[in-house]
């Protein structure tokens, strides 16, 4: 995912309506000055020199109007619940849990200082990590600034790195082969076969009792905040026994 929308709120994947599997395609943010390529169909993200900027410290705010704190009442409440770590590209943070927003898997976003640009999401009608199904799993590219935001890194996956989550509820940590990685046009994508794929049962897809991981970010090129990157990168695997 990534984020460039201080206007209009992307996601972590553009909002692409899919009728058979009744959930959207996540979004994900983006950048005006991304450096991705696509040569003959390939997107070639290009690798951030150094690690990813430290997350800005909270600042004090003042307290909003009675009209606005109402408004917000009903505003999703974000726990974190796991810990996601591809150690072969360097990724190790908080993943917290997300439910669906306008049809769409949320991909929160906010200001600079946000801890949303460095969290990954889960998605709560998704399995559990360890248990059968698919455990779905989104993070932003870059963030409002352009800057490499939490799975800026995760396009770099390859078929046979491994992957995991630890659920903080009881420090298990599950293990996942990675066995494909794709990279995507947004009808593609977007597609039916993809979304079941991706969301597992939750998106309308067939559970086959294996516990499976789906992984997403964008990538590509950076077509406005309207209509954000042109490609989707999303990775699969399973647990390792």
């Amino acid at each position: 995912m990534t984020g460039r929308q201080a206007a209009a709120r992307r996601g972590v994947a553009a909002p692409l309506l899919v009728a058979a599997a009744g959930l959207l395609l996540a979004g994900c943010g983006g950048n005006a000055a991304s450096t991705d390529r696509v040569d003959a169909g390939v997107v070639r993200p290009v690798r951030p020199q150094g690690d990813l900027p430290e997350r800005p410290p909270p600042t004090a705010a003042p307290s909003p109007p009675a009209d606005a704190v109402a408004a917000t009442r009903a505003a999703p409440v974000y726990q974190t619940v796991f810990r996601f770590a591809a150690p072969s590209v360097g990724i190790d943070l908080p993943v917290i849990t997300v439910g669906v927003v306008h049809g769409a898997m949320d991909a929160p976003e906010g200001p600079l200082p946000s801890p949303f640009w460095r969290e990954a999401f889960w998605l709560d009608q998704g399995a559990v990590p360890g248990t059968p199904g698919t455990s779905t799993i989104a993070g932003h590219l870059d963030d409002t600034a352009g800057q490499p935001a939490a799975f800026w890194n995760i396009r770099q996956l390859k078929v046979g790195d491994v992957v995991s989550l630890t659920r903080l509820a009881d420090g298990v940590t599950v293990r996942y082969h990675i066995s494909e990685v794709d990279v995507l046009t947004d009808s593609v994508a977007a597609s039916p076969p993809y979304l079941h794929r991706l969301y597992g049962s939750a998106g309308g897809g067939v559970d086959d009792g294996t516990a499976r991981i789906s992984l997403i970010t964008c990538t590509g090129h950076w077509r406005g905040s309207a209509a954000g990157y042109d490609h989707r990168f999303i990775a699969f695997g399973e647990m390792v026994a």
